[in-house]
């Protein structure tokens, strides 16, 4: 659950409000029709002008005005039956239906005190608005400069007779710019109170107070009811509550604290514990193993900063099993399936930086890949002996361990992805056989591994046009004690440990040119068009690998090249897949295109578009490690289009060159916003022969026909839609269209309304993946409406 943030605004426009009670000066006035005063609360300061029916009189240095007394100094006026000004202390004090207008500030009392000078108030009974923020006050003083307590106040967000919400505390320490301290604080629902404190702080520079509420039904849930309370103890603690109702799944709750351990650093813990009453309930069609109706997530995180170059971090987190996220915190659950758990320590500099770091799997449930540690240092590139000609490198020393769940091995939803490629699948079938997952046969296993590369780069200018940066390097590589289970790979038992070492002679280079051509008279004020110029820039990357000693098949690796849909790197310095190391003789060849205006004085890019293709001459796999050895595998387009604030295009693709053997993928967007209040975004999504993970072979036998494991092709659209109605209805619709099965995967629908004190927001959503579960889920979030910059999050 994401709470929505009240945002710290109404604490700012408390602060202004109570501010503005001190704010308000005078200064010096001339007589005037009805008798006018002066005087000066500081040199060089605007006048204070005093008008009155009853004039304006002077004794001992004390000005005295009555009937109808209106009193100005700059755009700041108080009117009252009396005033009296003591040009001594530059304090007035005003009785009698006093009001104060100071911008958008309106305050009313029987009687106020203000000194012009320290700005220090006293005041009972008053009242004030401070649009939208509307209270009142037994009383008001300030003890010292800077320090302003208000007794017996109460806050509201309608400036109306009866308001909907309001906060009423015994005490309010407010410190300008720096944090206001409520004690004995009540919130209030009408005349119903809905939560007390007996203290809250609040720094004006941090989260605020928030409150949040989400009833609704949704599949696998029934009706429930997920709350939220936020309370900031102190400047260094802050603090979430949940408490969450789940008719299917019975009660859960937990807390969230964000505290600062040092000047600097930063901590966070989020404990949640659910008593599930159903927990064999499965969104998904991936089989699950049995479970306890205890279920629980712990995380920890925090940073431990010692002066500007050395920081100790940490992140450690607890799962009762691997679906919590999945069945409870949705949102949390996408970008993270599986928690790490590691500890490092980092020194940098402005050369170089050492980092010591250990992971271990403290969820077994999991794979993992535990450093138990790792050690790096990594040089920045530096210049040597004062030439052109610079260096960069890096070390490591890992003791590696590759742990395998501790659950049934053969429940696909317990293994990492899997993949051709992946060493388990390269060794497990051909020294087991097609039924290894089936018989456990899976082992644990473990290296130590040293690892140091080290390239010279001379970069240049050479025709007073050509940039090129020839690179040459060494890579050394050396595993020791490659085991599974208790026998070293690759040897029978009792033959010893098995210790591998790789070097590698790597070279590279880049080249680029630019060339532009410029239209200055090329004028459109209606398509903001204050000149053109288009920069072409041609460039060229190589990089060549030799064969290795120790080809990746050689050893159990750790650090294994994963399938994905981008490029390759181009130089071995940005590999971190280093125990798949393959032989490469890679020219990546492409044109970069920009097409820019002047916008404010500076250059705007109205068009950005990056074509290129790689050829490798020596391809083993293409990138998702499909094996191939087609030189050529995709011409890749890269294209931004900005031509107005209002109009936005971005188009991403691979198109596959291979005549079918390779994948194709093309992702694209268009936003546009046609009328001030609405704007629409449409994307579309291509895919084609995208390769299934092994890690769910075991629905079919596992095997290297490569044309069974294909997603044959997928066209995924993307419709979203926001129309603001008028200043009261909005109107929110987002769709999934899978058009290839004709398919809605996804729809959303909110209305969005706001009322006098309250933003409400009424949404229904319906999940439905083909072969899995169909989840539909309706809700009603409520925030306040004195929160401006609040945001509503449509559910978890």
């Amino acid at each position: 659950m994401v709470p929505t943030p009240l945002s710290k605004a109404w604490l700012v426009h408390l602060l202004a409000l109570l501010w503005g009670l001190i704010l308000w000066s005078g200064a010096p006035a001339k007589t005037g029709a009805e008798d006018l005063a002066s005087a000066a609360p500081s040199p060089g300061g605007p006048p204070v002008e005093i008008t009155a029916v009853g004039g304006v009189h002077y004794e001992a240095g004390v000005a005295t005005a009555e009937g109808n007394v209106r009193v100005q100094h700059g755009g700041d006026v108080l009117y009252a039956d009396r005033v009296s000004y003591d040009t001594r202390t530059h304090e007035a004090t005003a009785e009698g239906h006093v009001r104060i207008y100071a911008g958008e500030r309106i305050y009313r009392g029987d009687q106020i005190t203000y000194n012009f000078l320290t700005r220090q108030v006293r005041s009972k009974a008053f009242d004030f608005v401070e649009l939208p923020l509307v209270g009142s006050a037994r009383s008001v003083e300030s003890p010292e400069i800077g320090h302003y307590r208000i007794h017996e106040g109460m806050v509201a967000f309608e400036n109306r007779e009866d308001p909907t919400f309001r906060v009423r505390a015994r005490a309010i320490d407010l410190y300008p710019d720096d944090r206001v301290v409520f004690r004995d604080v009540t919130f209030y629902v009408g005349e119903i109170p809905i939560a007390w404190l007996p203290y809250y702080y609040q720094s004006l520079q941090s989260r605020s107070w928030t409150l949040y509420f989400e009833p609704g039904d949704r599949t696998l849930w029934g009706a429930y009811l997920n709350t939220s309370l936020n309370w900031q103890v102190d400047e260094n603690l802050d603090t979430t509550w949940h408490l969450d109702l789940r008719q299917e799944r019975g009660i859960a709750g937990g807390v969230d604290l964000r505290y600062l351990p040092v000047p600097g650093g930063q901590g966070l813990f989020e404990g949640y514990y659910a008593q599930d009453s159903r927990p064999t309930l499965n969104p998904s069609i991936v089989p699950r193993i049995p479970i306890s109706h205890e279920r629980y997530r712990f995380l920890w995180q925090g940073q431990l900063p010692f002066g500007d170059d050395f920081v100790i971090a940490h992140n450690l987190n607890l799962w009762s099993d691997p679906w919590i996220l999945e069945d409870f915190l949705w949102k949390e659950y996408i970008p993270e399936r599986q928690p790490d758990n590691a500890v490092w320590a980092d020194y940098r500099t402005q050369d170089f930086n050492v980092e010591l770091l250990t992971r271990d799997n403290l969820n077994r449930f999991f794979d993992m890949i535990d450093r138990w540690p790792e050690l790096d240092l990594e040089t920045r590139r530096l210049s040597l002996f004062g030439t052109s000609l610079q260096y960069e490198g890096r070390g490591q020393l890992v003791n590696f361990h590759r742990s395998f769940s501790n659950q049934e091995v053969t429940d696909p939803a317990l293994f990492s992805a899997l993949y051709p490629f992946d060493p388990l699948v390269r060794f497990m079938l051909p020294q087991f056989g097609p039924n290894w997952l089936a018989n456990g046969l899976v082992h644990d296993y473990s290296a130590y591994r040293w690892d140091t590369f080290h390239e010279l780069v001379y970069p240049g200018q050479y025709f007073g046009w050509l940039s090129f940066a020839p690179r040459v390097g060494v890579e050394g590589t050396f595993w020791q004690e490659n085991f599974v289970g208790d026998l070293p790979f690759g040897e029978p038992a009792g033959a010893g440990h098995l210790s591998r070492g790789r070097l590698l002679f790597v070279a590279g280079a880049d080249a680029s040119f630019k060339v532009s051509r410029t239209w200055l008279d090329a004028q459109d004020k209606a398509l903001g068009i204050d000149g053109l110029r288009h920069v072409i820039e041609p460039y060229l990357e190589f990089q060549y690998i030799p064969t290795p000693d120790t080809r990746p098949q050689d050893i159990l690796g750790f650090d294994s090249r994963l399938p994905n849909l981008e490029p390759f790197p181009t130089e071995l310095a940005e590999w971190n897949s280093l125990d798949s190391i393959f032989a490469e003789t890679l020219v990546r060849v492409g044109v970069r295109n920009r097409l820019q205006t002047k916008r404010d004085g500076k250059n705007y890019n109205l068009l950005r578009w990056d074509i290129f293709t790689d050829a490798d001459f020596n391809r083993q796999v293409d990138e998702q490690l499909t094996p191939m050895h087609d030189t050529l595998t995709h011409v890749w387009n890269d294209v931004r289009l900005d031509p107005f604030p209002w109009l936005h295009f971005r188009s991403y693709s691979g198109i596959d060159m291979t005549g079918g053997k390779s994948f194709d993928v093309s992702t694209n967007s268009l936003s546009w916003q046609w009328i001030r209040a609405d704007e629409i975004t449409v994307g579309y999504q291509y895919l084609h022969r995208i390769l299934i993970p092994t890690g769910f072979f075991h629905l079919a036998p596992p095997t290297f026909s490569f044309d069974q494991n294909f997603i044959p092709s997928s066209d995924l659209v993307f419709v979203r839609n926001f129309y603001r109605l008028n200043e009261a209805w909005q109107l929110e619709t987002s769709h999934l269209f899978e058009a290839k099965t004709g398919h809605f995967e996804g729809q959303t629908y909110t209305i969005y309304r706001d009322f006098s004190a309250w933003q409400a927001a009424l949404s229904y959503q319906n999940w439905d993946f083909l072969g899995g579960r169909t989840v539909q889920d309706v809700f009603l979030m409520l925030t306040l409406k004195a929160f401006p910059e609040a945001h509503l999050h449509v559910g978890r």
